[in-house]
This record gives C-alpha cells, structure tokens and sequence, in this order.
C-alpha cells in the first residue's frame, strides 16, 4: 500500500470571526513558538466536516448523494420512542420501553425526574437507529410483557421512594428506624432477555454509516458493541501568525422604542433641545472576535477505511467503489467546510482556502513544526509567506523521506495562484484546479 495515507495540508485565512470559543465564550487559544496563537479545536472542525458532506448527500449531490450517515445525540430513547408510536404504541408505553431498553443495554440514561429519556452521553450511530431499536421492540425474540411489567413496577416504586426521600430532606427531618419511610424498598432490576439485548446491541451497529466509518466511534458502556478506529486523523488548527483579538462593543435597538422616537421627532422637530424618553439601545455588549491566517492538518488512512467498510458489512464487490466515493466527499469537505459559530454575523462559511496540500505515500506527515516561529508579514500577506513556508517545507521534506509525493496543490486564492504556485519549479508540488483533481495515487 504505498500510497495509504493521505495528508491534507490547508491555509486559510479569516477576518472578524469567532469560530471556536472557549467556557468564557473567548476564542481559543495556544501558545506555540513563545507565540500565542488563536486555536480552532479538531472536534469542532470535524463537525463542521461530517455536517458539509452529510448535507451534501442528503440534498442528493457530492460523491455520497443517497448514502447512509449517522447522528450523534444523546435521544436515542427519543427517536425509539416516536417511532413505537408509529406502529401504533401509546405514548407512556413507548417512552418506558424505549428508555428501559437502552438502559437494559448498559447505556447511562439521564436524572429520572428531569432528564429520563436521554443518555449521559452522546452516542454516534447511523440515521436510522431509532427504527431498527423500535422494529425490535415491537416484534421482540421473545415476550417481553413480564419483563415490561416488573420493570416499570420498579420504576414506579423508585419514583415513590425519590419523592419520599425529597419530602424527608425539605421537612428537614430523616426516617427514623424502624419507619415506613426507613424499609421502603424498591424490586431488584429484572434482566432483560439476552436475545431482545443481543438483537438491541445489534441494531446500535455502525451498519453503512460512511461518517462513522471515516470518523470512528467508541461505545464505551456496552463492551460487545463494534467500536470503529477512526479513519480520519486531525490537528487542532491555529494561527500561522500571532493571536489578533478584537473585543468588539455592539448595541442593539429596540424597534418599538426608534418607531416611537421617529414619530416624536417628526412631530416637534421644530422645537429646539427636544429630547424624549426613548433614547439609549434595547442592549449592549462585548463580543470578542479574531482574525488570522490559519494552518490546518489532517490524514486520510485509506486502509483503515476500507477495513472498516468492510466490517459494517458492505459487500466486498462494492467496498472499492464507496471507499473512493468517500475519499473524494471527504477531500471535498476538508476543503469547503467551515465551523458555523457566528456565521449569521460574519459569513465565516463562505470563507476559500487560500491553499490545500495534498500529500499521499505510505507515511503520514504534519508540517505544523513549520510555523514555530510565527509570521509578522514585514508587508508581504501573511497567507502567501505562509503558503511558501507550507511548500518550502513539503519540497524539503519529500527530498529526504522516502514514501512520500511530491505532492499536489490547490488554491482560490489570484495572488497565491501568480506568486506561489506561478513561480517557475511550483514549489515542487502539481497544481490542481478542483478538490478532486487532490487525489492522486489510489491504492491498487
């Protein structure tokens, strides 16, 4: 496999936005080189990556037009629920029946009285889940009336006793022995068949999701659940030069107030000094923005892919076909997407690549050691020395690493295309004139 692994290599720059924000709703920020930089964290990235290309196919474009992705949300208990009404299920019915069996799976649900039908965590799995768990419920292996019965029996009872023991704490006096309250007790936990769990693991399998298959997922709480390794590596991506924060000071006006305040205007404005009582904004505030050009990295394990479309079950003769499919929509989307925190207010989405870096072989490589020393300009744009270190680096770096491209790359950028790419040797990379033409070197 001498070109297994893909590495994209991207700088973009952005103005006036926040893309990825800290608990202080700041932007994110490292310290790299003695530098502070501002920092965009791979989680958010990938999302906005998995979002791009699921879209994309469920608008019926993009290599992946039609196929199955997957949803990470904690209200799987939800969705399993709603879809037991379709089938005819009365409400409290489904809602207890979904949320003891994914609890009986071993899933975390949240606090029973305020949060029963969600999971602690978020689970990652294809769009469909919600219907298989119900399909399952609704025509189980085996009889699951006694199951059901004891089960929300005991639910009842633990409902009972949480008022109880609430009543107990806000009298400010405990059960003493002896008491009712002191030996109330709740029934043992009723086991659910091992074939309706077997059957409900099952129906949580990664199965065609093609996001899950590139991204990977961990079901940590459920130990025979297939787990995925990743196909897809990413870097935190940062500013190439230093951190620049604008704590921008906005106002917002109250319509009501400036309609009565025009009115009252036309009306007196021949009266000298007039000064009404709706003046002043409805609000104001701070909101910290960024600006920056940023390099961002990230590694395309083309086996891996292929070794886990293969255990989701896709068909051998097909597995080739939807891997490329998927190589191209996610080259696509490293290229395109944007996270969309703020996008109302600073249009961050629409925002091109100055430069993407294609790079396949049989090694993976980072070249975010190239921009240790932050960028300053000295009156050259910081995106086109960054371009040029980006290059300058990969040139030298395929000279002396054997496995390695020589690389292919991509820009939308005019001045990048004139002065970059438009120099005599090209940096020692191919220009390409579409996300697409990035791919090079398939596996055999």
């Amino acid at each position: 496999m001498d070109h297994q692994y893909l590495s994209l290599h991207a700088i973009t720059t952005f103005s006036a936005v926040l893309l990825n924000r800290d608990e202080n709703n700041l932007p994110k920020e490292l310290v790299y080189g003695q530098v502070t930089r501002t920092r965009v964290s791979s989680q958010s990235w990938r999302r906005a990556e998995r979002m791009y290309m699921r879209k994309r196919a469920n608008d019926g474009e993009g290599p992946l037009a039609g196929h199955a992705f997957g949803i990470r949300t904690r209200e799987w208990a939800i969705a399993t629920a709603d879809a037991l009404e379709e089938l005819g299920w009365p409400s409290g019915r489904a809602n207890d029946m979904a949320r003891l069996a994914l609890e009986h799976c071993g899933l975390t649900m949240g606090d029973p009285d305020t949060d029963p039908m969600k999971t602690k965590v978020a689970i990652f799995a294809p769009a469909g889940t919600g219907k298989k768990l119900a399909a399952v419920l609704h025509s189980p292996p085996v009889s699951l009336d006694d199951w059901f019965d004891q089960e929300t029996d005991r639910l009842s009872k633990e409902a009972e006793k949480r008022a109880a023991d609430r009543k107990a704490k806000k009298d400010k006096k405990r059960p003493t022995a002896g008491s009712a309250d002191s030996e109330q007790t709740t029934p043992a936990v009723t086991p659910i068949p091992k074939k309706v769990r077997d059957a409900l693991v099952a129906a949580l399998a990664p199965a065609d999701a093609i996001d899950i298959a590139l991204y990977g997922r961990m079901l940590a709480e459920i130990a025979e659940a297939p787990n995925v390794d990743g196909a897809i590596q990413s870097m935190h991506a940062f500013t190439v030069d230093p951190a620049e924060v604008d704590d921008d000071f906005f106002t917002a006006v109250d319509d009501r107030k400036h309609d009565r305040k025009e009115a009252a205007r036309t009306a007196f404005d021949a009266i000298d000094g007039w000064s009404g009582d709706d003046a002043g904004a409805a609000m104001t505030g701070y909101q910290s923005l960024t600006s920056g050009t940023f390099y961002r990295n990230a590694v395309l394990d083309r086996a891996q892919l292929r070794r886990n479309l293969e255990r989701a079950g896709i068909p051998v003769e097909d597995v080739e076909e939807l891997a490329e499919a998927a190589e191209r929509a996610y080259t696509e989307s490293f290229c395109f997407s944007v996270p969309t925190a703020k996008q109302n207010n600073t249009g961050a989405p629409g925002t091109l690549p100055k430069l993407v870096l294609a790079v396949s072989g049989s090694r993976p490589v980072n070249y975010a050691s190239a921009f240790e020393q932050a960028l300053t300009g000295n009156g050259q744009p910081v995106s086109i020395m960054a371009a040029k270190q980006l290059l300058r680096q990969h040139n030298f770096a395929a000279a002396r690493l054997p496995g390695i491209s020589a690389g292919r790359a991509l820009t939308y950028d005019a001045d990048i295309a004139a002065y970059v790419l438009g120099e005599d040797d090209s940096m020692g990379v191919a220009a390409v004139e579409s996300a697409e033409g990035l791919l090079h070197g398939r596996l055999p």
